[in-house]
């Protein structure tokens, strides 16, 4: 144990220090709405959170009577470890940033025990957890306020497996509840563990069995949702699928190629680009030919692949219901698969020599440093974003409205004459000649 515990320190304090330097960012986005309804935060009741999404909406039909036009998120405990974060520091986004941070750490330590639990080689599962801690499709989810609570979930679920390996069902069984209202991502808690005893045992009574009673926390989890947030307008969530369904093989090749080749990163994405997942789509048939190839190691191979697997069916399956496409695909969504993928890479390198290990966590580290400078100010964010996806519409109106803010009028309307090229009927980008002329004037 004591062994076990010194493995699981040293990719943890590596996390930790990786990513110190984004304590200092700068809020963005989402961001704001914490600080312009600081007060809805401080002094969030239990009831509050377990009756409102994430934003303050609310099913109550005295209230919401048409539903909403996109997507709500019930995260009553996300929302109560915000207020506890603010009720002890006060409304200072370092705080909640080095939160993350130490949140990400410790999500990195439960995977060490996770994977030491389930028996992988002392090699295997340190590469694993190394090359986890210098992931650089985290940043988003540990370098932005809003995500923390990728880093709340990921850590909750990762301890809750890492138990239940070890035989704490009640314990894991908490920790699972605990994800789950942190993050909806954490409803594939049932699936992983039918997964973890398929690996021990491959018959379908004992994993199912065994599965059942996180399946019921998820049951619960959902009629909770559905009775305190509000729905969707009646018709849309059809019409979203019915028009958009078409672009969830694409979403879910671009996240496959990320978690393999994690550059360029950025806030928004070009879903209709082919090229992010056509690779994706071939990283897939080359894990298809090793897994038919590598007999020593295919059991392993099938279930790194399951558990990427497993944990992206959500962020590709609730895609279409997302409240613009260039935020389909969010870096932060695939914080759990990632685990999935470190694994997945550390068995092939087993008999890889130390220094090429060595050099891929140096690259990796590097690239995470890297993108943490992106999220240092909302112009580098969307500067950076527009440079990886140039017909964003969304980050050609965040920075114009940013450098309208800066007294930068003139470049805000180049920026908006340039998203202008890609969407010149948009609403978001006839927004932005507005906020710029008006700036201007």
């Amino acid at each position: 144990m004591k062994r076990t515990f010194l493995d699981a320190l040293w990719p943890a304090l590596l996390a930790l220090f990786l990513y110190l330097p984004s304590v200092g960012d700068a809020t963005v986005w989402d961001d704001h709405e914490f600080f312009q309804n600081e007060n809805r935060i401080v002094n969030m009741s239990v009831r509050q959170a377990f009756t409102t999404d994430f934003w303050g909406s609310t099913a109550h039909p005295a209230v919401n009577q048409a539903g909403v036009d996109h997507i709500s998120h019930y995260r009553p405990l996300a929302l109560l470890a915000y207020s506890g974060v603010f009720r002890i520091f006060g409304e200072d986004p370092e705080a909640v940033h080095l939160t993350d941070v130490v949140l990400n750490a410790l999500a990195t330590f439960a995977f060490v025990y996770l994977l030491a639990g389930l028996g992988f080689d002392r090699k295997v599962y340190l590469t694993a957890a190394f090359l986890f801690a210098v992931h650089p499709i985290h940043v988003e989810a540990v370098a932005w306020m809003t995500g923390m609570t990728d880093t709340l979930a990921a850590a909750a679920l990762l301890a809750s497996l890492a138990f239940y390996v070890r035989g704490q069902n009640l314990l894991a069984a908490t920790l699972a509840a605990i994800a789950m209202l942190m993050k909806e991502s954490a409803i594939v808690a049932p699936a992983l563990i039918i997964l973890i005893e398929w690996r021990r045992e491959p018959r379908f009574k004992r994993a199912f069995g065994a599965a059942a009673p996180y399946a019921a926390l998820a049951a619960a989890y959902l009629v909770a949702r559905a009775l305190a947030i509000p729905s969707l307008r009646p018709g849309l969530t059809q019409t979203l699928f019915l028009t958009r369904y078409h672009l969830m093989p694409a979403i879910a090749g671009r996240y496959v190629a990320e978690l393999f080749v994690p550059w360029p990163l950025a806030f928004c994405y070009d879903v209709h680009s082919r090229m992010m997942p056509a690779l994706g789509f071939g990283i897939v048939a080359l894990w298809v030919f090793v897994v038919q190839q590598a007999k020593s190691m295919r059991d392993d191979l099938l279930f790194a692949g399951g558990i990427a697997a497993i944990c992206l069916a959500v962020p590709i399956l609730a895609s279409p219901l997302a409240i613009r496409l260039d935020v389909a695909v969010q870096d932060r969504y695939a914080y759990l698969a990632s685990a999935g993928v470190c694994l997945l890479l550390a068995v092939v390198l087993r008999r890889i020599r130390r220094w090429v290990i060595v050099a891929i966590l140096l690259i990796a580290s590097f690239a995470t440093l890297k993108q943490q400078q992106v999220w240092q100010s909302e112009e580098a964010l969307w500067t950076h974003a527009l440079k990886v996806t140039p017909s964003s519409s969304l980050a050609s109106y965040e920075l114009a409205l940013k450098l309208v803010s800066l007294g930068r009028s003139s470049e805000a309307l180049a920026v908006c004459q340039e998203g202008s090229r890609y969407h010149p009927e948009e609403k978001t980008i006839q927004d932005c000649f507005a906020a710029a002329r008006q700036g201007k004037n």
